[in-house]
């Protein structure tokens, strides 16, 4: 496990994320980055799991950092997160070219309004293009979905399993929501008697 990245700049309603690091996003350089895989690399690393809320935050970052892994001649495979709102053709170009073969993706819901509850503010038309995207790149996407939340229904699961169809992950990873103290799911729900401290 490396990062480049510490906090989201997201304001998802049931991470707590925004809460703990206040929506700040604190980078290394890219340079500082790649010196540790490489460091790990001579050391025999060869795989690794970028484990950044966002990974792709900053196109320019994620470009030099992809062309360093080349220039330094790192035979390396990795994972990352990222948001289907923070990837375009050319991240994803440089990143497989640079070993990526997986993305996960925080879907958390086919329901558009289960995703704005959870304050996600993504489209599925977003979602569609970038699994279509992604897989044309040969890079495997995964999908991350919680279930369970507030309003949850029959039918909104039933919108959840028809985005899957459509969009066709390479594995799907199920949450059930937990309400944790400072997100602000959870502040709501107290607020409106669902839940106390």
């Amino acid at each position: 496990y490396v990062a480049l990245t510490r906090g989201c700049h997201a304001n998802c309603s049931f991470c707590g994320s925004p809460q703990f690091w206040k929506r700040r996003v604190r980078w290394h350089s890219a340079d500082y980055f790649v010196d540790q895989l490489e460091l790990l690399y001579q050391r025999g690393v060869t795989f690794f799991y970028i484990s950044d809320d966002t990974f792709t935050l900053k196109k320019d970052v994620v470009i030099d950092i992809c062309r360093k892994i080349l220039t330094r001649g790192l035979r390396i495979s990795w994972y990352a997160i990222s948001r289907v709102d923070c990837i375009d053709e050319d991240i994803l170009y440089w990143m497989r070219k640079a070993g990526c073969i997986q993305i996960s993706y925080g879907v958390e819901s086919g329901s558009e309004r289960i995703r704005k509850l959870l304050n996600k503010n993504i489209s599925a038309e977003q979602i569609q293009h970038t699994f279509a995207l992604t897989t044309s790149y040969g890079i495997l996407a995964r999908a991350y979905f919680i279930y369970g939340c507030p309003g949850e229904t029959a039918e909104t699961i039933n919108e959840t399993l028809e985005l899957i169809r459509e969009i066709k992950p390479l594995s799907v990873i199920f949450y059930v929501l937990r309400l944790f103290p400072g997100t602000a799911l959870y502040e709501r729900s107290r607020r409106e008697g669902q839940l106390s401290d």
